[in-house]
Formats: C-alpha cells, structure tokens, sequence
C-alpha cells in the first residue's frame, strides 16, 4: 500500500539538473514514511504532526541505494516515486499536495 506516481518518466515532470523534490502535506500525528525512487532508492521520510499545512523538500542525496547504500547523484534519472508506511504507520493519515520541482539555493 501507499502512493505512488510514474509520471516522472514523461519529460514535462522530470526533475530539471540538481532539482529537489519539494511538496506540502497535512498530518495531525505524526508518521514515519518509506519513499522510494526509481526501484532501488530509499529514505526515511518524517513526517510531523501539526494542525496546518507544512511542506518538506527532499534532496537526492537523502536516498540511497537498498543495495550499495551510494547516494542518489540526481533526480532527474527518476521516473517514479512511491510513498509507503513505515510499520506501526498510517499513510492514509496523510494528505500531499503541490509535489514539484525545485531548485537548490546557491
């Protein structure tokens, strides 16, 4: 279970060079989420508890390979993403909005 997108391998909503994938959420407890990218990388994403909306930008490097643990170098080789719970989590708790790309700030 979870929520996932393809849509990252059409090139309108591929990540631009050293973009971060940047979006809102809503959340009143707090949960601990899996994101996947591409089939192989991975990171922890925290996701706090508040009565507004926040928002969470994840940088490549936050991922890493399930299988060499080297850092994903780029976005932009992605095609899909896929949120899950962690155990003991609910995604449906969780509301996303607003996913898009970003560029670092220099």
């Amino acid at each position: 279970k979870g929520s996932e997108t393809e849509q990252l391998s059409d090139p309108k909503w591929k990540s631009p060079e050293k973009g971060q994938l940047d979006f809102k959420y809503y959340c009143t407890e707090p949960q601990n989420l899996i994101l996947t990218a591409g089939d192989n990388y991975l990171a922890d994403i925290e996701i706090k508890a508040s009565d507004n909306w926040q928002e969470m930008t994840v940088q490549s490097s936050q991922l890493k390979n399930r299988f060499d643990q080297r850092t994903l170098q780029s976005w932009s080789s992605i095609g899909k993403i896929h949120f899950k719970p962690q155990q003991g989590s609910d995604i449906t708790k969780v509301i996303f909005a607003e996913f898009k790309w970003v560029k670092p700030v220099q």
